[in-house]
């Protein structure tokens, strides 16, 4: 194996805890869970690189309507294992005469996601120890989702169907809210960045446009780079290949000569070999705003649906007007009632202004996610529209949807009739707790459409408080619930439609121009 292969990874660049545990969930759901002896085998580059106790005392309502505006974090606050690596494992070049195990930073620097991945897992098949501490950090935060035709006995469950297209989420027994709290983890945060306008719109660049039969329509951006560490200089050239399906990310050797980049970019898809590129110009804005709608994913709209204990039908439960102080209560909890008119933040599809949508919503900012919530009860209700069709208009076009009841009754997904929701995450009042607590308790389930994976945190049985604790829970779960909802082969077959059209118009535009 090569010295490149058995690099240290540099976890200032990147969450190794959060890598870990998407590739420990991807593993353990391709192989079945047959187990801990069967979860880390020999897989090759194709396998690695597949895409892939409350114990604190609740605030108050008064204290969380009025609590102070959050600040924007980073994507992850999962405990980062990178001083532990680092002193127990890095070792220099100087320190080793072989330089086997040398800590490289600039060689992890130039890998992309895929390659990053195997380089930890080879890493850490050398290393027992730090990986079975992941493996049991990583486990920790995996659910378990099981078809439904696998349940005895459904009383004590939220979610109920015999849709065999849905898996449901088991609450865990054995874990607490606070366990979870300490490895919370926003999965695949690279996903989320913006890298062309981070790292190439604003360098003299060159953009390379071309359309083969089997890719498809391709725009590359290509710069040319020099890094300057330890007082020494390293040219490299920084790539972006958008094809139909994604946007790769690469670095190549340093080159004068934009054919010989050419070459090099070449070799990294087999598609690419027989293409003839021709240079853009003027669609650095172009490519911006294809960035903007295919790759930032931090601006969330989410769907949230009272249901009362007799409704068992779609038009019954968008057709309620009055709530419950449990549910105001809720959405106190997970974000702040805004007025819509004049409103300057993410308005995930609401009319900003003329109250058309509705006077007021729900919003909260969360790990530099902004999210607007879609409140059934919020949005305008008309008698005469018998299937409320202008609440549906939105929640039927949300990709999850949070159910909220303020009875532990069963909730059945197959009731709604949507084809855009995937992922319904239902919440309801634990009555006998609650008396008990002297203060709101939560129970919680989830569920996905066939192709969604389970996603973290997982669900404690024990019930969970109404307070900021359970918000950070609860978010988290959207924002991991929503990802894997885009993962599911319908959209990604939407999602590649939109890219052919956007690209392939582009092209078509600049080069016959």
């Amino acid at each position: 194996m090569s010295k490149m292969a058995d690099t240290i990874p540099d976890t200032e660049d990147e969450d190794l805890l959060n890598l870990f545990i998407h590739e420990t969930v991807r593993v353990k759901k391709k192989r079945n869970r047959k187990g801990l002896s069967d979860l880390f085998g020999n897989h090759g580059e194709k396998d690695a690189d597949e895409k892939n106790n409350n114990s604190r005392v609740p605030a108050s309502r008064t204290a969380l309507k009025n609590r102070p505006r959050r600040k924007k974090r980073g994507l992850s606050s999962a405990p980062r294992p990178s001083s532990k690596i680092k002193k127990e494992y890095s070792l220099s070049t100087e320190d080793d005469e072989s330089g086997e195990l040398g800590y490289k930073k600039q060689h992890w620097e130039r890998l992309d996601i895929g390659k990053k991945k195997r380089r930890l897992m080879s890493y850490l098949d050398k290393h027992e120890d730090l990986k079975r501490e992941l493996t049991e950090t990583a486990l920790k935060a995996m659910p378990v989702w099981i078809n439904p035709n696998d349940i005895e006995n459904y009383d004590d469950m939220l979610i109920y169907t015999t849709n065999e297209n849905y898996t449901i989420e088991i609450a865990d027994e054995n874990t607490t809210l606070e366990e979870q709290l300490g490895i919370l983890t926003i999965l695949e945060p690279e996903s989320d960045l913006l890298y062309y306008k981070s790292h190439i719109s604003q360098k003299e660049h060159v953009n390379l446009a071309s359309e083969g039969e089997e890719i498809g329509p391709v725009i590359i951006s290509v710069v040319k780079e020099i890094r300057r560490s330890d007082g020494s200089k390293q040219a490299f050239t920084r790539v972006i290949i958008r094809t139909i399906s994604n946007d790769r990310w690469l670095f190549i050797p340093a080159t004068e000569k934009t054919s010989n980049a050419i070459r090099e970019i070449k070799q990294a898809d087999h598609r690419l070999q027989d293409l003839s590129f021709k240079k853009l110009s003027g669609v650095e804005d172009e490519l911006l705003n294809f960035e903007e709608m295919f790759q930032k994913r931090n601006n969330l709209r989410v769907g949230v649906l009272y249901r009362k204990s007799d409704q068992f039908e779609e038009d019954e439960m968008y057709s309620n007007v009055e709530t419950s102080d449990y549910f105001k209560e809720f959405l106190e909890v997970i974000g702040d009632e805004v007025e819509l008119e004049g409103f300057q933040g993410y308005s995930g599809g609401l009319n900003t202004t003329s109250n058309v949508t509705g006077t007021h919503s729900i919003y909260t900012e969360y790990e530099e996610f902004n999210i607007m919530f879609h409140v059934s009860t919020y949005l305008p209700y008309q008698e005469g529209d018998t299937q409320r069709l202008e609440r549906k208009r939105h929640l039927g076009n949300d990709v999850l949807v949070i159910v909220f009841q303020d009875e532990g009754i069963n909730f059945d997904p197959s009731w709604m009739n949507t084809e855009m929701t995937h992922v319904y995450i239902v919440i309801s009042v634990d009555e006998n707790l609650t008396k008990e607590a002297g203060e709101t308790v939560y129970r919680v389930s989830s569920c996905g459409k066939e192709g969604a994976e389970p996603f973290c945190p997982k669900i404690p049985a024990s019930g969970l408080r109404a307070n900021e604790d359970f918000r950070k829970f609860i978010l988290t779960k959207v924002i991991n619930g929503q990802k894997s909802a885009l993962k599911t082969e319908s959209f990604k077959a939407r999602n590649a439609r939109a890219r052919e059209q956007m690209l392939r118009s582009i092209v078509n535009e600049h080069i016959n121009k």
